[in-house]
């Protein structure tokens, strides 16, 4: 489920560099996972355009809206026949494997123009390294440890206004109409 999340986020943003919607996805067929992903593709794609501001970031979770989504076999599409491919290509470069010949040129071209994303255990602690460790190893100013407990306050009474609300409606925040999304209360 992270990697389709990811593929979807990564398809977004390939559809934003070349100024192209995205018509059509077409994942391998996986009985086990179909309509999870019909599901995910459908709340990505129907997902509420307004960005949310959580913990200092902004995320938006909308994405590649308009698309299909269609699960096929990988014997009737050559998309999916070349991810394949392009998959075992870079697995067989992450176990230190030779590649046959050629093989590099498309490994190549698929490194220089493509996405990669890595949420191993590595890749997570990689990105998250290179995003706040020199924040983490920095000393917090008074004016930032100070926004800091106000946003904290802030979270604090939120969540508290939240259960109030919970006891009285008994639904979830995200199940909440008229409200925007991360602001819930």
């Amino acid at each position: 489920m992270v990697a389709f999340a990811n593929l979807l986020d990564g398809l977004e943003q390939h559809s934003k560099r070349f100024k192209r919607p995205v018509a059509r996805i077409t994942h391998d067929r996986q009985s086990k996972f179909k309509k999870t992903l019909e599901l995910w593709h459908q709340m990505f794609s129907t997902a509420s355009p307004e960005p949310v501001r959580w913990a200092g970031e902004t995320h938006v979770f909308q994405k590649v809206v308009g698309s299909e989504f269609e699960v096929n076999e990988d014997s009737t599409s050559a998309g999916i026949q070349i991810a394949d491919i392009v998959l075992w290509l870079y697995h067989q470069i992450h176990k230190a494997r030779s590649l046959p010949a050629g093989c590099s040129e498309i490994l190549g071209y698929v490194l220089a123009n493509g996405w990669e994303s890595d949420f191993s255990f590595e890749g997570v602690e990689r990105h998250y390294i290179e995003k706040y460790g020199p924040t983490l190893a920095t000393p917090l100013t008074e004016e930032q440890e100070k926004w800091a407990r106000q946003m904290l306050e802030q979270a604090e009474a939120n969540r508290l206004r939240s259960i109030e609300q919970y006891t009285r409606d008994r639904l979830p925040p995200f199940m909440r109409s008229g409200q925007p999304i991360g602001q819930n209360t």
